[in-house]
């Protein structure tokens, strides 16, 4: 076997090796930074985590949709189209916390603020739907989604509690502490209109 030809076989065996190195990924500027900084903090960064931040970052993006339809002036955004918009959310967070709880615990404590926010757009929106059916007259139903939108609070809160404690920069501090902030708002919302229904 001549060398030219030598080299040409294995030329022909590396290209697929070169075929399949991965690029960088192209970083870009997100809502959710603060939580990849915190894992820059704690090691490396890498691009599989940077996707899972920038899937989370998404879903906090859409989420201003229904918040924006919620605070609009006079109600006039009808309440089933803020939970049909809830249902997206809910659908987003719970998919990137997958992604999340796939790439392990290198992921830390980013995945636990991804999980505490699912479980708090999942409390909402049965809070939501306990409304929807308050302003239906249905005080069966009313209580019903009410109680469901209360565990599904207090699993918020239990996913929240000291999330804080778990970040080393100010930023995800910041971050835990308003999760958590935000999980205990939600249950005393949902147990005051549960006492305000006289649900037993």
């Amino acid at each position: 076997m001549s060398r030219s030809f030598a080299l040409v076989v294995v030329l022909a065996l590396l290209v697929p090796s070169f075929a399949v190195a991965k690029k960088p990924i192209k970083r870009k500027e997100l809502l959710l930074d603060a939580l990849g900084e915190e894992l820059a903090a704690k090691g490396e960064y890498t691009d599989e985590m940077y996707i899972v931040i920038r899937k989370a970052s998404g879903c906090l993006d859409s989420d201003r949709n229904w918040e924006r339809e919620q605070e609009r002036p006079g109600d006039n955004t009808p309440i089933t189209q803020i939970y049909e918009m809830l249902a997206s959310s809910v659908v987003c967070w719970q998919g990137a916390e997958k992604k999340a709880q796939k790439a392990g615990e290198t992921l830390e404590p980013a995945t636990a603020w991804i999980s505490a926010r699912a479980r708090y757009i999942e409390g909402y929106r049965e809070f939501i739907n306990g409304i929807h059916a308050k302003l239906e007259g249905d005080r069966v139903r009313t209580c019903k989604r009410l109680f469901t939108a209360r565990d599904l609070s207090e699993a918020a809160v239990g996913a929240a509690a000291g999330l804080a404690d778990k970040f080393e920069t100010p930023a995800g501090q910041a971050m835990g502490a308003q999760m958590d902030t935000e999980a205990k708002a939600l249950k005393g919302m949902v147990l005051s209109e549960i006492e305000h229904q006289k649900c037993k």
